[in-house]
């Protein structure tokens, strides 16, 4: 049948498809096709050779013989390496560390309920660190040469990045592990990354100097490898389906599998602790560096004054009494409607609300009045000088007198009062010159003396000491002062 313009009229009926259930049909097999293509890209457990990953890891839980003089000398490796702040010996030492095998047979055994395999990690794992431990310690007792290097002081302050290092890590490790065919460059790369041997020598390092603070930071970042190690290798065993080990005795068998779980908890508490606390300090930081940026560097002066933004310290303590302390230099002094407005801004955030805002401020008055005094013996002799020249020669020689003088003059009152506002636990400040020499040239060093409080903590008052020199040489542009603590009898 045709309608008046010559085409066929088609009445539809029940068995023309619908558009829209095609285009759904379609979609469906679109979802389909790429779900398939993402089991198929991310799957692991199709080329996963159980059997040898659980042989291969337990092989690697012993420690004597070979492996005992392996861990030695990668321990004086890494010592020798954090001493001379040489991050290329640094890796080797973690290259060739048998460290990790212990914490994967922890993983594994908690996994697959093997309580046998749980016992021989956990004693050849605390052998391994102890023997580390007091390697480490005699030789930075001993060793006549133990500063302070950056790559010690890397190790003595753990963040979010080193859990998050460590958990990945473990997965790429265990995963590299239960691949038929294991991918030897990723248990060398995981090796490197999470670090576990620099951590134990610069424990050993804080007890050969007496410093508790570096031994227990260096020691919580060594932990905190430790578990996300250990957890990331449990999860994978769970996620992989290993065979659990099979007892004889009911009773045995479910006593093993509770005391399984227990060991899983008790490592997946304090990990999800430190994570919480790592990931809290992390947010401090990055809302502290935003309020600076913000509000503190935007501040303009009208004098000389300036802030030192790179003598900025962030100090966090679990969201209470956290501290943010800057450092300003020059003869102008911040108004006090201004620090009392950053203090509201830091009341106002949500993170930074608990947080002291502390302002250091140093003056330049000795330097001004140098210039001061030119300008008015100037304007005092001017008269009795006859030419351009004479004028320019005079200014020079008594710019050039003034000059010298400065070297061997320090305003040690000035200095004084500015480092005890500055400075709460500081008891006592002393200032003399050193003369040495090299046999080729002979040198006159500013020295000063310091002696903190007794009840200061050691870790604040290393802090402060640096911090002090710092302000020092900057404060009296002279790069060859010293600071030298002196302790109270």
């Amino acid at each position: 049948m045709q309608d008046k313009f010559g085409q066929d009229n088609v009445t539809p009926t029940d068995n023309t498809p619908d558009s829209g259930d095609e285009v759904k049909r379609d979609f469906q097999g679109l979802l389909g096709s790429i779900k398939k293509f993402l089991l198929e890209l991310l799957d692991i457990r199709t080329n996963t050779d159980q059997d040898a990953t659980r042989e291969a890891i337990i092989a690697d839980i012993p420690f004597k013989g070979h492996t005992s003089w392996i861990l030695v000398c990668s321990i004086f490796i890494a010592s020798i390496g954090l001493n001379a702040n040489s991050t290329a010996v640094v890796i080797g030492a973690m290259l060739i560390s048998p460290l990790m095998g212990p914490i994967l047979g922890i993983g594994l055994s908690v996994g697959i309920n093997d309580i046998d395999t749980l016992k021989r990690s956990l004693k050849n794992f605390g052998v391994m660190v102890v023997l580390s431990v007091l390697t480490a310690f005699l030789f930075f007792r001993f060793f006549p040469l133990r500063d302070e290097s950056s790559e010690l002081l890397a190790r003595t302050a753990p963040d979010i990045r080193d859990v998050l290092i460590a958990f990945f890590g473990g997965l790429a490790l265990v995963i590299a592990r239960a691949k038929k065919g294991t991918i030897a460059s990723v248990i060398f790369g995981v090796a490197i990354a999470t670090a576990l041997m620099p951590p134990l020598c610069t424990v050993g390092f804080g007890l050969a100097i007496g410093n508790w603070d570096y031994a227990s930071g260096a020691m919580y970042l060594f932990t905190i490898n430790t578990i996300f190690i250990a957890l990331a290798t449990f999860l994978v065993i769970k996620l992989l389906r290993f065979p659990m080990v099979r007892y004889v005795n009911s009773k045995r068998r479910k006593f093993i599998a509770r005391l399984a779980s227990a060991v899983a908890i008790a490592v997946m508490i304090p990990a999800s602790i430190t994570f919480w606390n790592a990931l809290q300090e992390s947010l401090f930081r990055k809302q502290a560096t935003i309020f600076i940026d913000e509000n503190v560097v935007p501040y303009q002066f009208s004098g000389q004054g300036r802030f030192l933004e790179n003598f900025t310290d962030l100090e966090y303590n679990n969201g209470e009494n956290s501290t943010i302390e800057l450092v300003f230099m020059g003869n102008e002094a911040i108004p006090d409607n201004i620090i009392a407005t950053w203090r509201a801004q830091l009341a106002d955030n949500p993170r930074l609300k608990d947080t002291d805002l502390q302002i250091i401020q140093g003056g330049q008055s000795e330097e001004v009045n140098q210039l001061k005094y030119i300008n008015e013996l100037y304007e005092t002799q001017k008269n009795q000088l006859s030419s351009k020249d004479e004028k320019i020669a005079f200014l020079e020689s008594e710019l050039s007198r003034l000059s010298k003088g400065a070297v061997g003059q320090i305003p040690f009152k000035e200095i004084s009062m500015e480092a005890k506002t500055n400075y709460e636990n500081l008891e006592r400040l002393g200032y003399s010159y050193l003369i040495a020499t090299d046999f080729q040239k002979t040198d006159t060093i500013p020295v000063f003396e310091i002696t903190w409080k007794k009840e200061a903590r050691r870790n604040q008052t290393v802090k402060d000491t640096q911090k002090l020199l710092n302000w020092l040489k900057l404060r009296l542009n002279n790069d060859n002062i010293q600071v030298k603590e002196v302790m109270e009898d």
